[in-house]
């Protein structure tokens, strides 16, 4: 025995196997862990494997159009549910109060009536005609 006290620094036998017991634990309990890891990353990418399906990328963008269109369609679609269920609402409010505010209209408009014509004063032209041009007659000439 004092040769296998001499190897191990003077300890006992029982001082070296709890160290080694705590470390062994630690690495049972760490490999499971390990495996456990590296089996969620190695599912994971086989997941997004399968979710693309062997498609080619040309179909993966006709299936990205065809989703923003509908995704558009959706929404033009709820907002027009929301225009009409607001003009329903306003169209009751107007109605009541409508009916808590009388208005009478039995009456008509009442148009105003035409002006009349203003009288034009004409002006006379008080110069005397004479010709633009004049021509030299040939009884003239001496």
């Amino acid at each position: 025995m004092k040769k296998s006290v001499e190897i191990n620094d003077g300890k006992s036998g029982q001082e070296l196997i709890v160290p080694q017991a705590k470390s062994l634990r630690f690495v049972l309990l760490g490999i499971p862990l390990f495996l456990l890891f590296a089996l969620l990353l190695s599912a994971c990418s086989v997941e997004e494997e399968e979710l693309k399906g062997g498609l080619p990328e040309h179909a993966w963008e006709k299936i990205d159009e065809r989703l923003e269109a509908f995704e558009a369609r959706r929404e033009r679609e709820c907002r027009e549910r929301a225009l009409e269920t607001a003009f329903k609402k306003v169209d009751s409010t107007l109605l009541e109060m409508e009916s808590l505010i009388p208005i009478d209209t039995t009456a008509g408009i009442i148009r105003p009536v035409r002006p009349d014509r203003p009288k034009v004063r004409e002006k006379r032209d008080t110069t005397p005609i004479r010709p633009f041009i004049e021509f030299q007659s040939e009884d003239n000439s001496s």
